[in-house]
């Protein structure tokens, strides 16, 4: 009667030419307890036999080995589709997919095998990551990797979740980095004239509104006649759910004047709305919001933010988050040598003294113009 071979048989560490260390070792699969072989290389005599303790001891504890040919994205794409998908609601699930196809495939982490990724891999990722994305987001980031590696150990690809004792980076008070006009054009040249993005951009660029505001934002509070806007409401997210909602302050609910241009982009947005409400038909859903799903339902805050940050990575400037366009807004205001207070009622602050704290600065150039103007005021 044959003999049951035990995991580990297999030949001794050797060297190769190029000073590499390898070994063959026979195992059983797990699954099928069919006898495998698989060849473990690595840099060093020591290493070599290191890494064969550590694969004969993840086979004993039922680790399959197909999780060794499996990168990180690749088994994200498995956990949307078979623990995601049904199991929570489309809005979370759209949510888990940005989060996935904008900040984890593609990346060095998400490259690396499922069973190579360390805790201090995920650390240096969301710390790279909380340079680029709210504070609220980097969360939802670290909540979609937690649960996909859980899933991962509970299924036998891993060991262990390294999502363990992760500590997301201490956020510090945003910096105002507005744009400038070419940074402006070339922003807008990325997101495409006419598009649903450019169209978000150049409204927010032209009146301060939060993107909470630019979301909740409704065709009836757009008179184009009187030119002006008013903001009523906000796109929110309440117990999980997106909602339209009520505003920061008593002072947030405000009417802000436009100009012929914005008028102009709304209109072609208008058209172009109606458009796909025609081809739906009573599968529109008809909040009458200005900027929405296509179905018509609100659009998820974070949503637009992905959108944002994808424009933002083929534009050749520095990177900013889609509030930079409010910054902007504000900051391009007070170069101007507007009012103030008139400045403050358009931003829907509660204060003056709060917008001369945020953006009580001065762009480049502008201390010059200062001087310079005293100094002719006092003829000497």
């Amino acid at each position: 009667m044959a003999t049951r071979r035990e995991n580990g048989a297999g030949t001794e560490p050797m060297q190769a030419a190029n000073g590499r260390w390898w070994l063959k070792i026979s195992y059983r699969d797990p699954d099928t307890d069919e006898l495998k072989r698989t060849t473990i290389r690595a840099a060093s005599q020591g290493e070599v036999l290191s890494k064969k303790k550590e694969f004969l001891k993840s086979i004993d504890l039922g680790v399959k080995p197909k999780a060794k040919k499996l990168t990180l994205q690749e088994w994200m794409d498995t956990w949307l589709e078979v623990n995601k998908k049904g199991s929570v609601s489309i809005k979370s699930h759209t949510i888990y997919k940005t989060i996935v196809n904008c900040h984890i495939k593609g990346t060095a982490l998400g490259k690396m095998s499922l069973d190579k990724v360390r805790r201090a891999d995920i650390q240096k990722f969301l710390n790279e990551k909380g340079e680029k994305v709210a504070p609220s987001y980097l969360g939802q980031i670290k909540i979609v990797l937690a649960d996909a590696f859980n899933v991962a150990e509970i299924d036998k690809l891993i060991l262990n979740n390294p999502c363990k004792k992760l500590k997301l980076p201490q956020v510090e008070k945003e910096e105002i980095n507005p744009l400038n006009q070419e940074e402006i054009k070339i922003l807008l040249d990325a997101a495409g004239a006419g598009s649903f993005m450019y169209n978000i951009i150049f409204l927010a660029l032209h009146t301060g509104m939060r993107r909470g505001e630019v979301l909740g934002l409704k065709w009836v509070d757009v008179d184009f006649k009187k030119k002006r806007i008013t903001v009523r409401q906000q796109a929110k997210v309440e117990a999980g759910r997106v909602v339209l909602g009520s505003l920061k302050t008593k002072s947030s609910y405000r009417t802000i004047p436009i100009g012929t241009r914005l008028i102009e982009v709304l209109k072609w947005h208008k058209v172009q709305q109606e458009k796909m409400k025609k081809d739906l038909g009573d599968a529109y859903n008809n909040l009458d919001l200005v900027f929405c799903e296509p179905t018509g339902d609100v659009i998820h805050p974070n949503t637009v933010g992905s959108r944002f940050c994808r424009i933002m990575d083929k534009a050749p400037i520095p990177y900013r988050t889609i509030h930079q366009l409010r910054h902007t807004f504000a900051s391009v205001a007070i170069s101007q040598g507007l009012n103030i207070k008139a400045i403050s009622a358009v931003l829907g602050h509660e204060k003056t003294s709060t917008t001369l704290d945020i953006y009580g600065h001065l762009l480049p150039g502008d201390t010059e113009s200062i001087t310079q103007a005293v100094a002719a005021y006092y003829g000497l």
